[in-house]
């Protein structure tokens, strides 16, 4: 199986996977042949990319560590907690109780998933619709969040915090008016400066909750900050952040290059990752980052990419210890046939420039 646009699916392609809508129900089962009719299904759900399976993916394997299902459904449950939160814009009501028991509820069960799934790693891939952006975002973020906090040796019950601030972190948004929010063009200085109050916005709702972790408080109002004081809302340095606050910054600017936004479309894994590495000179910690790259599948199974002498090809098997050194099968790509499979490790003469889209 491959991901692969529903502007770009080929002939005789069968659905890989199952496709669930926003709400976790099932939308179409996989096997099923790919029809016109099917694709403006599904375009009607704001779903752009897919499994397929076809000639040259045949027998590919990828193997999500949340799976969709469950994704789909805690995306939805996370919307139905911040669209609650949303009609009190005006106010500074706490979070009540029993949403505060849903948000843990989803976090354990985030927990729970990825350490069954311990050998597996993230993939930046997100095929919900667009119109869920922002609940898929403070999803992904936790996902990162609570990986990484795994790999760096925290407890289950400091993951449990960690993951409830980096599931909660941009609630202060419901505080912000949908126009800004949405802006598909570039923030006035007005504008990115009411953007800026969204951490103190969300910290003000949660603060007097003795339920909720000072661990997990300080990551809502702290997660933009950066070591070299840059950061908003206090201009925090190196010595006042710990940890685990490094670790949430980084899965959320990571996940914000790597999945689309309104005001542009998102970046390849790669590249955001050398973006990140340039950050890591003053802004960002080069030990968190060198942990948090070792838990991302830089090219994952099933991804097309260009190399550096032209070639087409298909992504078949990922290599966690040498992550830009996969193997591949060549396709033709004038009728995408396979052609041969080749073992990046074994060929070091070639490389792959980039991925396509």
């Amino acid at each position: 199986m491959r991901i692969c646009s529903i502007q770009k699916i080929p002939q005789k392609a069968k659905l890989a996977k199952p496709v669930y809508d926003h709400k976790g129900i099932l939308l179409l089962n996989k096997g099923i042949d790919i029809t016109e009719s099917i694709t403006n299904k599904f375009k009607a759900n704001n779903i752009y990319f897919i499994y397929i399976e076809d000639d040259i993916s045949e027998g590919i394997e990828i193997e999500s560590i949340i799976d969709d299902e469950t994704k789909a459904m805690i995306t939805f449950s996370i919307k139905n907690i911040i669209d609650n939160v949303s009609c009190g814009k005006k106010t500074n009501a706490m979070l009540p109780i029993q949403e505060i028991k849903k948000v843990e509820n989803i976090v354990d069960t985030l927990l729970k998933n990825i350490k069954e799934k311990n050998e597996l790693s993230y993939m930046a891939v997100e095929l919900m619709g667009t119109d869920m952006n922002t609940y898929t975002h403070s999803v992904n973020v936790a996902i990162l969040s609570i990986i990484n906090s795994i790999d760096y040796g925290y407890a289950d019950s400091m993951c449990e915090k960690i993951g409830f601030g980096a599931l909660m972190h941009d609630i202060g948004k419901t505080k912000i008016d949908n126009h800004v929010l949405q802006k598909h063009g570039i923030l006035s200085h007005e504008e990115f400066n009411l953007m800026k109050m969204h951490p103190t916005l969300g910290y003000k709702m949660l603060k007097s909750d003795p339920s909720i972790s000072s661990i997990s408080k300080s990551i809502i109002l702290n997660h933009h900050e950066k070591l070299d004081g840059t950061g908003y809302p206090s201009g925090l340095t190196a010595s006042q952040m710990p940890d685990f606050l490094r670790i949430v910054t980084l899965s959320d600017m990571f996940d914000a290059m790597t999945t689309d936004r309104v005001y542009r479309r998102r970046i390849p894994v790669h590249v955001a990752l050398e973006n990140l590495m340039a950050d890591c000179i003053s802004k960002l910690d080069s030990k968190i980052y060198n942990r948090f790259v070792r838990n991302v599948i830089l090219y994952p199974p099933g991804s097309m990419v260009m190399l550096n002498e032209g070639t087409t090809a298909i992504v078949s098997e990922y290599n966690k210890l040498n992550p830009t050194r996969p193997k591949l099968r060549i396709v033709d790509s004038k009728n995408y046939s396979y052609q041969e499979e080749i073992d990046l490790m074994q060929i070091l003469n070639l490389l792959i420039e980039h991925t396509i889209d």
